[in-house]
């Protein structure tokens, strides 16, 4: 037999080892409100922080950029060494900017060649020092106080 429909209908059975307070009660509409602005106040604030960053950083694309920075890095390891690899890393990576701006912009090839050149010496004489090797670095500098 059927029950009247304005009666309210038992609950089911429970599951062992719960409790009639442990069954999960429907979840209010209000936690839905709750977790849709929170996730709107995150793209919201993240519009924003993006938004001020694009504003204040200036013009940091192309190659006065990469070539800026490449001479940054240039006064940040003022010498390669055999003892210490940071140094060799550096100046790959102030190598490798040059060499992009020389990619975007023809008149840093030389700025990108002078950059490259104590790595050349150091990759072909596995020596930091000498001759040919501080000049490769005097020319590196040199660029960098240079370049266009």
């Amino acid at each position: 037999m059927s029950q009247p429909v304005n009666q309210p209908q038992a609950p089911g059975p429970i599951p062992p080892g719960q409790s009639p307070q442990q069954q999960a009660a429907p979840a209010s509409p209000r936690r839905g409100a709750v977790v849709l602005a929170a996730v709107a106040g995150l793209v919201l604030g993240g519009a924003c922080v993006g938004g001020a960053w694009w504003l204040t950083s200036g013009s940091s694309d192309g190659a006065e950029a990469d070539a800026a920075m490449a001479c940054e890095i240039v006064a940040r390891a003022p010498r390669i060494t055999e003892e210490d690899s940071s140094g060799l890393y550096r100046w790959g990576a102030a190598s490798g900017l040059a060499k992009a701006a020389a990619e975007v912009d023809s008149s840093y090839r030389e700025f990108a060649s002078a950059l490259e050149k104590p790595l050349h010496v150091f990759h072909s004489t596995f020596e930091a020092s000498g001759p040919e090797f501080d000049k490769a670095m005097r020319e590196a500098k040199a660029a960098c106080a240079d370049r266009p």
